[in-house]
Protein backbone atom coordinates (compact mmCIF):
# COMPACT_ATOMS: atom_id res chain seq x y z
CA UNK A 1 0.00 0.00 0.00
CA UNK A 2 1.25 3.55 -0.86
CA UNK A 3 1.59 6.24 1.34
CA UNK A 4 -1.04 8.28 0.01
CA UNK A 5 -3.69 5.64 0.12
CA UNK A 6 -2.00 4.91 3.95
CA UNK A 7 -3.02 8.63 5.05
CA UNK A 8 -6.23 8.81 3.02
CA UNK A 9 -7.35 5.56 5.28
CA UNK A 10 -6.60 6.78 8.56
CA UNK A 11 -9.31 8.32 11.16
CA UNK A 12 -8.55 11.24 12.47
CA UNK A 13 -9.39 11.81 16.41
CA UNK A 14 -12.89 12.88 15.89
CA UNK A 15 -13.73 9.66 13.95
CA UNK A 16 -14.08 11.10 10.85
CA UNK A 17 -11.87 9.94 7.63
CA UNK A 18 -8.70 11.75 6.60
CA UNK A 19 -9.65 13.72 3.98
CA UNK A 20 -5.67 14.41 2.86
CA UNK A 21 -4.80 17.06 0.93
CA UNK A 22 -6.99 19.78 -0.64
CA UNK A 23 -6.89 22.49 -3.43
CA UNK A 24 -8.24 24.97 -1.00
CA UNK A 25 -5.01 27.28 -0.09
CA UNK A 26 -5.24 27.65 3.93
CA UNK A 27 -4.96 31.62 3.24
CA UNK A 28 -8.68 31.68 2.19
CA UNK A 29 -10.50 30.04 5.13
CA UNK A 30 -13.24 32.66 6.47
CA UNK A 31 -12.31 33.40 9.99
CA UNK A 32 -15.49 33.29 12.85
CA UNK A 33 -16.43 37.16 13.38
CA UNK A 34 -18.12 37.66 16.22
CA UNK A 35 -20.33 41.24 16.59
CA UNK A 36 -19.89 42.95 19.34
CA UNK A 37 -22.91 42.43 21.82
CA UNK A 38 -23.86 45.95 22.49
CA UNK A 39 -22.95 48.83 19.99
CA UNK A 40 -20.81 51.36 21.99
CA UNK A 41 -22.11 55.24 21.41
CA UNK A 42 -19.70 57.39 19.97
CA UNK A 43 -19.24 60.31 22.52
CA UNK A 44 -18.58 63.29 20.77
CA UNK A 45 -16.48 65.69 22.86
CA UNK A 46 -16.63 69.59 21.98
CA UNK A 47 -13.86 71.03 19.84
CA UNK A 48 -11.80 74.01 20.04
CA UNK A 49 -11.73 75.92 17.44
CA UNK A 50 -8.90 74.95 14.86
CA UNK A 51 -5.78 77.41 14.63
CA UNK A 52 -2.69 76.87 13.02
CA UNK A 53 0.69 77.82 14.51
CA UNK A 54 1.74 81.24 14.30
CA UNK A 55 4.93 81.95 12.53
CA UNK A 56 7.36 83.05 14.77
CA UNK A 57 9.55 86.04 14.15
CA UNK A 58 13.23 85.21 12.92
CA UNK A 59 15.96 87.20 13.72
CA UNK A 60 18.45 88.37 11.08
CA UNK A 61 20.85 86.13 12.90
CA UNK A 62 18.80 83.18 12.68
CA UNK A 63 17.90 83.95 8.84
CA UNK A 64 21.46 84.12 7.97
CA UNK A 65 22.31 80.69 9.72
CA UNK A 66 19.49 79.12 7.72
CA UNK A 67 20.57 80.61 4.30
CA UNK A 68 24.16 79.34 4.89
CA UNK A 69 23.14 75.90 5.79
CA UNK A 70 21.17 76.38 2.41
CA UNK A 71 24.60 77.12 0.64
CA UNK A 72 26.39 74.35 1.96
CA UNK A 73 23.61 71.63 1.38
CA UNK A 74 23.52 73.50 -2.24
CA UNK A 75 27.20 72.94 -2.65
CA UNK A 76 27.26 69.53 -1.22
CA UNK A 77 24.28 68.49 -3.62
CA UNK A 78 25.66 69.89 -6.56
CA UNK A 79 29.17 71.53 -6.44
CA UNK A 80 31.19 68.42 -5.10
CA UNK A 81 29.75 65.86 -8.13
CA UNK A 82 30.45 68.06 -10.65
CA UNK A 83 33.98 68.52 -9.68
CA UNK A 84 34.32 64.23 -9.82
CA UNK A 85 33.27 64.23 -13.09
Amino acid sequence: MSDRAEREDRVDATGEEATGMTDEDPGTQKAAVSAPEKEQPTVKAPLAKRTTAPQSPYSMRQAGIGAAVLLVGLLVTFAVPLLLL
